[in-house]
């Protein structure tokens, strides 16, 4: 009887200690995992800076086109077919398109442009950071918004100009009525990106000369 009480309770010190060593080791790796996956994300993060006149040389690489590319995925805002919309009214003005960053802007179209403000806000920002005639955007008239990047073609007007955004970027219409449009966007999780500006460095400026 004696040999039967001490063995079970020995098996159960020895497995206690087994066990709690194997907690201890378990939660040991799952910090080191946890530490080395991090800085996976941040090494990820600082090997893809984005480069504003990368975006812009590509538009002249025909023989890039077939190429796919990785750490991003395109999205799009427009109107149904038919039919005039927006996401959502704010007090008079129209949003017609919301995007969580960080990402950017590749492409806006329409047939039906206006001389209506649109105004993007970019990083949550209560100012906008970019104001223009919805017009502007393919007039050619304001800087840096010019032919050939932006312009209308059989086909509408169209606006090629990246405009990226760190966080986040919603664009509203200060009009009543928005019609036909398409917003495409790409979103580009593993880059560190810099919002848009109208202040365009000397090397962004001599290539959009090109």
């Amino acid at each position: 009887m004696l040999e039967s009480n001490i063995i079970p309770s020995c098996l159960f010190s020895i497995n206690g200690f087994i066990n709690l060593n194997v907690m201890n080791i378990n939660k040991k790796s799952f910090l080191i995992f946890l530490f080395a996956f991090l800085l996976a994300g941040m090494y990820v993060t600082a090997q893809n800076p984005y480069r504003w006149t990368d975006e812009l040389e590509l538009l002249k690489r025909v023989d890039k086109l077939p190429e796919y590319r990785t750490g991003s995925y395109v999205e799009q805002f427009s109107s149904f077919a038919g039919t005039y919309s927006f996401l959502r009214k704010e007090g008079d003005k129209l949003v017609i398109a919301e995007m969580e960053g960080p990402g950017v802007i590749n492409r806006i179209w329409t047939p039906t442009p206006t001389d209506n403000m649109l105004y993007f806000y970019f990083d949550g920002e209560k100012e906008p950071g970019l104001k223009i005639k919805f017009s502007d955007l393919f007039s050619g008239k304001v800087y840096p918004f010019t032919k050939p990047v932006c312009g209308n073609e059989i086909g509408g007007f169209y606006c090629y100009l990246p405009i990226p955004y760190r966080k986040s970027c919603k664009i509203v219409l200060n009009g009543p009525l928005m019609k036909f449009y398409q917003i495409q966007y790409r979103n580009m999780p593993e880059y560190k990106i810099e919002s848009f500006s109208t202040d365009l460095s000397p090397e962004a400026k001599n290539t959009l000369k090109k």
